[in-house]
C-alpha cells in the first residue's frame, strides 16, 4: 500500500486559496465518506486548519489516490485542476509519512513549536475513527506521529517558548502599544483561536479585555477565563468604537466586518487609530478595509513577517527535531515492510502448531496423561513451537529492503514449510486470537499490502493480506490539546 498527502499550507498557498478549500466541521464527515467511498482509497483522514488543508490517504496506486484527492479539492474550492495543481504538493511514501510526522511535530507550522497543531491532528484522527475512514495503517502512522510530537516537545527545548499565530497577534499588538495593561482590546469569538489570544493577553498584563461572540454565554465563559466581560454580538460596532486593539477568530464562513462598516466606525472615533488582527481563516473582515485611513489591518499571512523573527532559537532546536522525525521515518518504514511477511508468520506458525499439538495429543494418550498433565504438555509443545520460529520469524520480518529480495524470501519460506495451499485458511482461523506466549508482535493483524514504495506483482502475491478497514485500527485515545 501506499501512503499519500495531498494539500497546501501557508507555505504553499496564499490565504485566499486556503479560505476556498477549507472544510467547515459539518462538511467533514461527508468529505472522509467520499475519500473511503472511493474504490481506490482505502484510509483516509482530512486535516483543515487556519494554516493547511490536507488529506493523509492509503491506497494501492499513489497516482490514482493523489487524482481521487485533488478532485475532491477541486470540487471544494470550485478550482479547475490547472489553478488547484498549482498550489497543491502531492507526496507520496516515506515523503508522506516525513510529512505528516513533521506536521503533527509542528515542524512545518507557520510558528514552528507551536502547541495547537498536535490537538487539531488528533481532532482529525478521532473524526476520522469515527467516520471509519481510519484504518490499521493510517491508524499507526498517526500513533507514531503522535510520539514522535510528545517526544519533539519533551526532548527539545522547541516549545520552552510556547508560540502561535494567537501569540504572535498578541507580540504584534505589543510592538504597536508599548504597556498593553492600559490597552483596550476587544476579542471576537470564543473558539481555541481566541481563547489562546485571551490567555496570551492575559498574561502580559492586559486589563481592559472584552470579549464579543454570537453565542453570549460561550462568550462568558471565555471572559470569565481571562478576566475580562462579555459583551452581546449585536454590540459589536460600538465595541469597535471602544477598542484599541481587536483580535477576530470567529467561525464565520463570510466576513463579519464589511469596509463601509468599518469607515463608519472609524469616522466616529474621529480618525483615532484601530488595530484589527484578523486570525480568522476564512478571513473576518474584508481586505478592501486596508484602504481605510487609521485602520491597521492584519491578517494570517501578514503574520509570517513577524513569526519569521522570532523563529531563530527555534530552529537550532528543529534541527535535533527533525533527527527524531528521520529515525521515527525509517522505524515506520522498517515495520511497513515487515507487515509483508505477517501472513506467510501466521500460517507458519500455525501449521508448526497443528503438528506439535497433534504430536502431543498423541504422547498425552499414550501415557494416559490427564487434566493438568495433558495442558502442561500441550504449553511445552507450543514453548518448542515459539522457540523454534523465533529466528525465521525476525528474518521474515526483517526481509530486505529490496522489493524484489523480499518477495522472493516471502515466497521461498511458503515453497519451504509447504505453505502454499490450505495455508490461508488455517492461518485466518487463528487470527482473531493470540496463541500461548506468542508476542503481540508476532500476531498482530496484517494491513493488506503493506510497502512504502511500488513493490509489483511478485509483493502482491506473496505479500498480501486484506482485514477490514475499521476493526483493526490502533487504540490511540484522541485527546484535546
Amino acid at each position: 500500500m501506499r501512503f499519500v498527502v495531498v494539500g497546501c499550507s501557508i507555505h504553499s498557498a496564499p490565504l485566499e486559496v486556503r479560505e476556498r478549500l477549507a472544510f467547515a466541521a459539518a462538511d467533514k464527515p461527508a468529505a472522509l465518506r467520499q475519500l473511503v467511498g472511493s474504490p481506490e482509497i482505502c484510509e483516509a483522514m482530512l486535516l483543515s486548519t487556519c494554516n493547511r488543508v490536507e488529506i493523509y490517504a492509503v491506497g494501492q496506486d499513489a497516482t490514482v489516490v493523489e487524482h481521487s484527492c485533488c478532485k475532491l479539492l477541486a470540487e471544494q474550492s470550485g478550482m479547475n485542476t490547472a489553478a488547484l495543481c498549482a498550489v497543491v504538493y502531492c507526496r507520496s511514501d516515506d515523503e508522506a509519512l516525513r510529512h505528516i510526522f513533521r506536521v503533527t511535530a509542528s515542524l512545518d507550522a507557520l510558528v514552528v513549536g507551536e502547541a495547537q497543531i498536535m490537538g487539531q491532528v488528533k481532532e482529525a484522527f478521532a473524526l476520522a475513527r469515527e467516520e471509519r475512514a481510519m484504518g490499521p495503517l493510517l491508524g499507526r502512522c498517526l500513533e507514531r506521529a503522535f510520539h514522535v510530537g510528545k517526544r519533539v516537545r519533551t526532548e527539545t527545548d522547541i516549545a520552552r517558548h510556547p508560540a502561535s499565530v494567537s501569540s504572535v497577534a498578541v507580540d504584534l499588538a505589543g510592538r504597536v502599544f508599548a504597556d498593553l495593561s492600559t490597552v483596550a482590546v476587544l476579542i471576537v469569538g470564543a473558539g481555541e483561536m481566541a481563547e489562546l489570544a485571551g490567555r496570551h493577553l492575559l498574561s502580559h498584563g492586559t486589563r481592559r479585555l472584552r470579549v464579543c461572540n454570537r453565542n453570549l454565554e460561550n462568550g462568558e465563559a471565555l471572559a470569565r477565563a481571562v478576566e475580562g466581560s462579555a459583551v452581546p454580538f449585536d454590540e459589536l460596532e460600538q465595541q469597535l468604537e471602544w477598542a484599541d486593539v481587536v483580535i477576530s477568530s470567529t467561525s464565520s464562513p463570510k466576513p463579519i466586518l464589511s469596509r463601509d462598516l468599518l469607515a463608519q466606525v472609524l469616522k466616529r472615533r474621529k480618525q483615532r487609530p484601530l488595530l484589527i488582527v484578523d486570525i480568522a481563516v476564512p478571513r473576518d473582515v474584508d481586505p478592501a478595509a486596508r484602504s481605510v485611513d487609521n485602520l491597521y489591518l492584519f491578517d494570517v499571512d501578514a503574520l509570517e513577517q513577524v513569526v519569521g523573527q522570532n523563529l531563530k532559537k527555534r530552529k537550532q532546536e528543529a534541527k535535533a527535531a527533525e533527527k527524531m522525525v528521520a529515525s521515527e521515518v525509517k522505524a515506520f518504514d522498517k515495520w511497513l515492510r515487515s507487515q509483508g511477511a505477517v501472513p506467510v508468520v501466521k500460517q507458519l506458525r500455525q501449521r508448526f502448531r497443528e503438528v506439535a499439538h497433534g504430536e502431543a495429543e498423541k504422547t498425552a494418550k499414550k501415557l494416559r496423561l490427564e487434566g493438568k498433565q495433558a495442558k502442561v504438555l500441550q504449553k511445552l509443545a507450543d514453548a518448542i513451537v515459539n522457540k523454534l520460529l523465533h529466528a525465521p520469524t525476525q528474518q521474515l520480518k526483517g526481509a530486505p529492503e529490496d522489493p524484489v529480495a523480499r518477495a522472493r524470501l516471502v515466497e521461498a519460506a511458503r515453497q519451504l514449510f509447504d505453505l502454499t495451499s490450505g495455508g490461508e485458511e488455517a492461518a485466518s482461523s487463528t487470527s482473531a486470537g493470540t496463541a500461548p506466549n506468542e508476542t503481540a508482535n508476532e500476531t498482530a493483524p496484517a494491513a493488506r499490502v503493506v510497502s512504502s514504495g511500488s513493490e509489483g506483482a511478485a509483493v502482491a502475491k506473496a505479500a498480501m493480506s486484506s482485514p477490514s478497514r475499521s476493526s483493526d485500527s490502533p487504540a490511540v485515545k484522541p485527546s484535546q490539546s
